[in-house]
């Protein structure tokens, strides 16, 4: 196993989470109340557009290194996830709170 291989798969885990809660922003945003929504659209779209280029160029390296990660389920506060990187696979469990902070602090450096 190669600690880059499992960065590579963590970032992916993390970035994937980060477009999806973009995902619903931007939905929630769009149909919301609010009068003037450009702002908070162009906002949330910038950050799509740098997630989104940021997760071509992981997804080609997980292409090229071999590397999968498949969400087996939810377990109460636990997300678990089995990563298969190259010839070795391991099963790893995130607690939902891990996920959330390590979504928000990419969206923050996005």
């Amino acid at each position: 196993m190669n600690m880059i291989d499992e960065e590579i798969a963590n970032s992916f885990l993390f970035l994937d989470a980060a477009i999806k809660n973009l995902l619903y922003d931007l939905k929630c945003i769009s149909n919301s109340p609010i009068k003037i929504k450009s702002h908070y659209i162009s906002y949330i779209e910038e950050k799509l557009s740098k997630s989104r280029f940021k997760m071509n160029k992981i997804k080609k390296e997980m292409h090229d290194r071999n590397i999968q990660v498949i969400h087996i389920g939810n377990y109460h506060m636990f997300s678990v996830y089995q990563y298969i990187l190259g010839n070795y696979e391991k099963e790893i469990s995130y607690h939902k709170s891990v996920i959330k902070k390590n979504v928000e602090q990419i969206i923050h450096t996005l």
